[in-house]
């Protein structure tokens, strides 16, 4: 007798992924306004195809580290305090401090009323990330073929100043390297920066 066994059931690939988002983590913030931000984060992605037997594997390793510091009460260079003006009664200046502290009337009374001193931020990002995908032959036995990749590097320092209330300046530089793991690509860098200024309705 001949028995003929067919499978109901075709699986063509496995995909497995795994990640870490993230692997080690630390925060940490002192009283003088320091602050410090550590990530480590990884990630592998297994892809096995029955049709030509051969493995996909995708690594990741990320490194992000950010740096900050807040300095209070700096002077505000654009400040300019009104001579000749009589002092306004009691009643009078409470009011204009509530109006100051919610923006004013409109845009344009909150865009006038700029604050004597103001809240400095300093910032500084960093980032490192290596991705790379190799190939890996069942039926032989070779040296594992990478077919894409790159490692980038990161970093972005930027300082902020609050003009007002309603108020802020930015400052930015933003640099990006990245390096591919094979000659297929080019090496790419790119380097920018600028200001934005922020306005914000109440």
């Amino acid at each position: 007798a001949t028995f003929n066994y067919f499978s109901r059931i075709d699986i063509p690939a496995i995909v497995i992924n795994e990640n870490f988002s993230p692997l080690i983590s630390l925060k940490m913030k002192t009283r003088s306004n320091f602050n410090l931000e550590l990530e480590m984060k990884k990630s592998r992605t297994l892809a096995i195809s029955f049709t030509d037997y051969q493995l996909n594997e995708t690594k990741g390793t990320e490194y992000q580290a950010t740096v900050g510091y807040d300095i209070k009460n700096v002077k505000n260079p654009f400040y300019k305090r009104k001579k000749g003006k009589k002092k306004a009664p009691t009643s009078a200046k409470k009011n204009i401090a509530t109006a100051a502290a919610s923006g004013g009337s409109g845009p344009v009374q909150g865009l006038r009323q700029l604050s004597e001193k103001g809240d400095l931020k300093v910032r500084l990002d960093m980032s490192y990330r290596n991705d790379i995908t190799q190939i890996h032959m069942f039926d032989q036995q070779t040296q594992a073929l990478p077919t894409r990749g790159m490692k980038l590097l990161k970093i972005s320092p930027s300082v902020e100043y609050d003009l007002s209330p309603n108020l802020s300046m930015r400052l930015f530089v933003d640099y990006s390297n990245s390096r591919p793991a094979t000659s297929i690509a080019n090496p790419i860098v790119t380097f920018n920066g600028g200001m934005r200024i922020r306005y914000s309705f109440n």
